[in-house]
């Protein structure tokens, strides 16, 4: 019965901390879900090309935490950019999440033998997600 307790709890605890509230410190958001599914379908459609997929991975990231940051893009971002600033404004955590994210899709799509089907249920998948996060954008 205790170890129940305390498994439960622990789990809790894990929960608590993927899923943190704080955007600083918060590792796996819906757009990690929207890298994975991403990548996945790059993966189909180049398969074979992990340096490519890591570098992409990479230099997005950078160049997104570099316009998170940046005075003169920053307001642009939250005027025009179409993807809640809850999903690009985040902390290294997510970032490092959100690369982990990417290299397993890219990996998941290159070796799937499905690549059709697999490619168009990923794409409706994504497509879904971005619109919805677009309309819970509060």
């Amino acid at each position: 019965m205790a170890g129940s307790f305390i498994t439960h709890h622990r789990l809790k605890i894990i929960k608590f901390h993927l899923f943190y509230t704080d955007m600083n410190h918060q590792y796996v958001n819906l757009f990690t879900f929207v890298h994975f599914v991403l990548y996945v379908m790059i993966g189909i459609l180049f398969p074979n090309r992990f340096g490519i997929a890591v570098g992409v991975s990479l230099l997005w990231e950078i160049v997104e935490g570099y316009a998170a940051q940046h005075p003169f893009v920053y307001p642009l971002l939250q005027k025009y950019w179409f993807i809640p600033e809850k999903y690009w404004n985040e902390g290294i955590a997510n970032k490092i999440t959100d690369i982990v994210a990417n290299l397993t899709g890219y990996y998941i799509g290159s070796v799937t033998k499905y690549r059709n089907q697999v490619f168009w249920i990923a794409f409706i998948i994504w497509i879904s997600t971005v619109m919805y996060s677009k309309h819970s954008a509060v």
